[in-house]
């Protein structure tokens, strides 16, 4: 087999394996949906439930749209191996551009001709996901969360260094940023609003 065919090969079941890890994720939200209120608790949401799911809905993140019991959406994008990637080429640099167009997509608006712009994102109810694996990098299973989840308590004035307590989270805020602000200002044009507030 030629060189070219084995890189085509390895990248089919790189493909194959990431769809079946998207279908499994899916299935774990389907069986939360069939026990109702018993599984009550989903990533931030303690007394929330689901009660809805769609696949593949075409816009921003969009490999799983979840709706909750507090009429909330999820945007799931699952990814059972990514890494900190710093290179605007990266897995990493491709869902936070997703996250971005959402952002400004909003809410979807759910009918019989599919999903569509319905409205701007509710922080108090929605979220934009990232489900993986054992596989992904400690930066990003470890770091990025704990960032993120630091960020989601600070009021935006306080988004520099409070985000990160220690070196290795300060790596995975640094390249989450720069790949937002590039993202930001690919999608609309401008740096991000807030920018002058996480310059530290």
């Amino acid at each position: 087999m030629s060189r070219g065919g084995m890189r085509g090969a390895a990248g089919g079941a790189a493909a194959a394996g990431g769809v079946a890890y998207q279908a499994r994720v899916a299935a774990w939200a389907a069986a939360r949906i069939l026990a109702e209120e018993r599984a009550a608790g989903v990533w931030g949401f303690p007394s929330t439930s689901l009660v809805g799911l769609h696949c593949e809905t075409g816009d921003g993140v969009d490999d799983l749209l979840l709706v909750t019991s507090a009429a909330g959406q999820l945007f799931v994008q699952a990814k059972r191996q990514i890494d900190l990637g710093q290179n605007p080429g990266s897995e990493l640099a491709s869902y936070v551009a997703q996250c971005v167009r959402q952002h400004r997509v909003g809410r979807m608006a759910m009918g019989s001709s599919g999903a569509r712009a319905g409205g701007s994102l509710d922080w108090s109810r929605d979220r934009l996901v990232l489900v993986t694996s054992p596989g992904a990098s400690a930066g990003v299973r470890v770091h990025l969360r704990a960032v993120l989840e630091r960020g989601r308590e600070l009021p935006v004035a306080d988004s520099g260094d409070a985000l990160a307590t220690n070196q290795d989270e300060r790596r995975a805020r640094d390249v989450v940023l720069a790949h937002l602000r590039r993202a930001w200002e690919q999608e609309h044009g401008n740096a991000p609003p807030c920018d002058s507030c996480v310059r530290s």
